[in-house]
């Protein structure tokens, strides 16, 4: 296909938000990842940038629709989809290439990684869906997981196959403050559920091999030395960790992640599970998933978000409300939550390093100034002794 023929297809895809038929063989939608854009909300025009390398990225740099000037056959074996019946659309992000087919009358999600880091990830989400496949009873995330359908991997991508959940993200910037606490109390049941069989289970939660990594914080940030220090002495002295639930943990829980039903409102789907670990501290998730929606809300740094963990000061109505919900449904004490909160804390900036995220004076800043100033104001004496100085 000429560069041309492509420039003619993205203004009509553009235009008219469908691919030609001729491309095509039928008729798609084009999507496209973005800010509120997941799953397939919102058909924009996908140009060829950021496709994948190798021979499959060759093919899809020529096609850059995926499924141009060929029939579904060759992309379904491209992909490893047998007997792909239809392409409901495409996503392309930078990361990678997803796409929603048809496979055998079953709706699928297609996610295509070209690059180490990308396929990693892919690794991990068919991973951990897999555990969760295998413990769907126990973990009581029933039917919001996605079943694991294949994971494939050539010399130039990897391609990792599952079931699509239904529903769509919520666009938050338009709710007021009790339809957001409706949303949260909707968003944490299947937390809550988690929480209520790890208490059955009976596994004790093991902080050990956590504050070993994020005991290295201080090597890592050593300009912040004197400020971690208080947060990472009240964990070491924290005996309360050893009487709380171990529950499997998502990793990165956050509405941006959640599908929803509307009329009534429910939850449909949980997605991105490539942060997942079978088991962790309790109400991490819960936590994060309110701290994250205070940042992406109210346009505050995740530093500041994170005080209204420890500061009752500085707590929104919103953030209140919620928090006290979590300590009624769980039984987890002010104290144990406060600690958990400051695990969270130090994992964000353990992950941040890990992740190899733009760190720079202003980052930090703003990420251990505000929370490590609330801490210190909450311990008003040692806990336990001092290990870090």
């Amino acid at each position: 296909m000429t560069a041309s023929t492509t420039d003619r297809a993205l203004d009509l895809a553009r235009s008219a938000r469908r691919l030609p038929t001729a491309m095509l063989g039928g008729s798609g939608k084009v999507l496209i990842s973005g800010a509120g854009l997941k799953y397939g909300v919102g058909p924009v025009a996908v140009t060829s940038a950021g496709i994948a390398g190798g021979a499959l990225g060759a093919l899809l740099r020529k096609q850059p629709f995926v499924l141009a000037a060929g029939s579904t056959d060759r992309l379904s074996e491209a992909l490893g989809i047998d007997r792909a019946e239809r392409f409901d659309g495409l996503i392309s992000p930078v990361a990678g290439i997803i796409l929603f087919a048809e496979s055998d009358g079953r709706a699928v999600v297609a996610h295509l990684a070209a690059d180490a880091p990308s396929a990693e990830r892919l690794k991990r989400h068919d991973a951990a869906l897999r555990w969760i496949s295998a413990h769907r009873a126990d973990t009581a995330w029933g039917q919001l997981t996605a079943e694991p359908v294949a994971l494939r991997e050539t010399a130039d991508h990897t391609v990792f196959v599952q079931s699509r959940l239904p529903g769509r993200t919520v666009e938050i910037s338009r709710l007021d403050d009790h339809a957001m606490l409706a949303l949260l109390r909707i968003a944490c049941k299947p937390l809550l559920a988690v929480h209520r069989a790890a208490l059955r289970h009976g596994q004790k939660a093991d902080f050990g091999p956590m504050f070993e990594r994020v005991s290295d914080l201080p090597k890592i940030y050593p300009q912040a030395r004197a400020e971690l220090a208080p947060a990472l002495n009240a964990l070491w002295a924290w005996a309360g960790h050893t009487s709380l639930p171990a529950v499997p943990l998502h990793g990165d829980y956050k509405i941006g992640n959640l599908l929803f039903h509307d009329q009534p409102r429910r939850l449909s789907g949980i997605v991105d599970w490539d942060n997942f670990r079978p088991a962790d501290l309790p109400l991490m998730d819960a936590l994060n998933l309110v701290v994250n929606l205070r940042a992406k809300r109210d346009a505050v740094h995740y530093g500041t978000a994170l005080t209204e963990c420890w500061d009752l000061k500085s707590r929104t109505p919103l953030m209140s409300a919620y928090l006290d919900h979590l300590l009624a449904e769980t039984g987890v004490t002010e104290e144990d939550m406060r600690h958990i909160a400051m695990a969270l804390w130090l994992r964000y900036l353990w992950e941040a390093e890990a992740d190899r995220q733009p760190i720079d004076a202003a980052w930090i800043d703003a990420m251990v100034q505000p929370p490590a100033a609330a801490i210190a104001a909450l311990l008003s004496r040692p806990q336990g002794g001092a290990r870090f100085v």
